[in-house]
Formats: structure tokens, sequence, C-alpha cells
């Protein structure tokens, strides 16, 4: 009987050790730290660069090589076309909120999600959506920049 314990006691000391070892695993779920906070925050910095159309401060804050899916079904698949989109000011955003997000660290990359209010303004009309968004991240020259994008349309 006293042999029969051991094999669930090593798997035991075994699990205890690897979450010592990892504690970032055990704090995903909790309240956001200072990484969540900084993803969040280069989130929020880049959703105001696009509604300022300030060019220089959004080729900081994405990779040379993202990829922008838009709700529309088009996308983009590098910095280059997308910041000539957004310079050509084709649709211009008149303002934003962000609800509902959150998001989650794997190392050098966060992925987030949310949902994205919107008013834009269009050449033949203003437009009020609402979008659901999923972001990912990579931790780079030490800062996050978005690395790809994707939204869909909420349903009424």
């Amino acid at each position: 009987m006293k042999h029969a314990r051991l094999p669930c006691l090593l798997v035991v000391c075994a699990l205890l050790a690897a979450f010592a070892a990892c504690p970032r695993l055990l704090a995903q779920d909790a309240a956001p730290g200072a990484p969540e906070r900084e993803v969040l925050a280069a989130e929020n910095d880049r959703f105001d660069a696009i509604l300022h159309r300030d060019i220089p401060r959004l080729t900081t804050l994405l990779t040379e090589d993202v990829s922008y899916v838009h709700a529309e079904g088009y996308m983009e698949s590098n910095r280059k076309d997308y910041l000539a989109r957004v310079a050509a000011g084709k649709v211009t955003y008149t303002s934003y909120h962000i609800d509902n997000s959150f998001v989650k660290i794997y190392g050098d990359v966060a992925v987030t999600h949310g949902i994205f209010g919107y008013q834009i303004v269009t050449p033949a009309k203003t437009v009020n959506g609402t979008l659901l968004y999923t972001g990912v991240y990579r931790h780079e020259a030490g800062i996050w920049k978005l690395l790809a994008w994707h939204t869909t349309r909420k349903a009424p």
C-alpha cells in the first residue's frame, strides 16, 4: 500500500515544481498585470493614432508584416499597404470606444479580444457600428506591436 502512493506523490511533486517554476501560468486569468496593461495601452494608442491619422505614431505600433483583416472582407498584408489606406483618408474615424477587452500573454505574443464601437465618416455617409475583434501583438524592440488584426460585425 505504501508503494501504491508513490506514483501519485511523484506526479503531485512534479506538478508543484512546474507551477513554481512558471508562476505566469497561474496568473493568466488573474487581474491584468504589467504586461497585460502594456498590451492594452498599445492597443488604445493604436486606436488613437488611427482616430487622429497619426501615421508616424501608427508606424511604431505595427509590425512590418502586420496582417489587417477588415469586417468588410478585405485585408492588407503589410504595414506599408495598411498605412497607405489610413493616410488616404477614404474613411475617417470620428470616435471609438472599447468594451469588454481582455488580453492573454504567451511569452512575447499577446492576444486581445473585445468589442469595438465606432463612428466613421465616408464621402457618402456617416456610419455607427460595433465590431468584435481579435488582435495579436508581438513584443518587439521593447514595445508591443500589432502583428494581426481581425474584425467581424457584431450580431444585432
